[in-house]
C-alpha cells in the first residue's frame, strides 16, 4: 500500500510540474511606468482622448501584459 501511495504522489508531482507556469502579477519594483494623457477635440462631448503609457521591465519577472482601465463619467465641455 505504502508503495501505490509513493507512485500516486510521484505521479502527481510530474503531472504538476508539466503544468504551465502560472500568470504573477510583477512587484512594484519590477517595473517602471509613465503616461501622458491629454484631450483632443475639446469643447464637445464625446470628444477623444489620447493616453500613452508606457512600462519598462526593469526586473527579472516578465511582463507580458498590462491592463488599463479608465473611467470617464462625463464628457467634455
Amino acid at each position: 500500500m505504502k508503495h501505490v501511495i509513493s507512485v500516486s504522489v510521484l505521479l502527481f508531482a510530474l503531472l504538476l510540474a508539466l503544468l504551465p507556469p502560472l500568470p504573477v502579477n510583477a512587484a512594484t519594483d519590477n517595473f517602471t511606468m509613465s503616461y501622458s494623457f491629454f484631450p483632443g477635440g475639446m469643447g464637445y462631448n464625446g470628444g477623444f482622448t489620447n493616453l500613452i503609457l508606457r512600462v519598462t521591465n526593469i526586473g527579472s519577472t516578465n511582463i507580458d501584459r498590462v491592463d488599463a482601465v479608465i473611467n470617464l463619467s462625463a464628457g467634455y465641455a
